[in-house]
């Protein structure tokens, strides 16, 4: 499957490639954060003591909340680079040699991991979550996952699918497109 489109009057320079990049943002947790900034904006403007600490209080809401509005990722060669949050922080690069494969998962934020922002669920998965919808489902070597909330998921699944696919390993004689047989794993019993 090619790359998206680029935007009309951005070709790619000579000789590189165009990265695919996909984003998500949670259209109301930013106005409910502009809201708050404004708000806090307005008890500093209006006086001191209880109702400037207030203002504080609500200045920290509001940074919390940027965390959680915008997820971003980037499907490069060597790699799929995610970030959160309109700071880009936290961030986190996967190779794609760890990457086993990509699928599209649907995401309720709440009930799948308690909440938005960078969640952990056990000990094997992490997901950056902005909003409920679809997201990219990273299955990493070892059991482990890596979701992230995107638009355009189904994309970047297939993308990072075609990518895997060409670094695996091919038996002597199978064409590239071929992709080779894998063996039964035995069982430890």
């Amino acid at each position: 499957m090619s790359a998206p489109a680029l935007p009309a009057g951005s070709a790619p320079s000579a000789g590189r490639r165009h990265t695919p990049t996909y984003t998500a943002v949670n259209l109301w947790m930013l106005a409910f954060g502009i809201g708050i900034c404004l708000g806090g904006g307005l008890l500093v403007i209006a006086g001191q003591g209880p109702i400037f600490e207030g203002a504080a209080v609500l200045f920290l809401v509001a940074v919390l909340l940027s965390i959680t509005v915008r997820t971003v990722v980037t499907v490069e060669r060597h790699g799929v680079r995610a970030s959160l949050g309109l700071f880009g922080f936290p961030r986190r690069f996967i190779g794609m040699d760890s990457i086993v494969r990509a699928r599209v998962v649907h995401v309720r934020p709440l009930r799948d991991f308690g909440g938005w922002g960078d969640r952990f669920l056990g000990h094997a998965t992490r997901a950056y979550v902005s909003r409920r919808g679809e997201a990219l489902r990273l299955e990493l070597q070892r059991g482990a996952a890596f979701e992230v909330t995107i638009d355009g998921a189904r994309r970047a699944a297939d993308r990072v699918n075609a990518i895997v696919s060409e670094r695996q390993p091919r038996p002597p004689g199978a064409s590239p497109r071929e992709r080779p047989r894998r063996r039964p794993v035995a069982p430890w019993f």
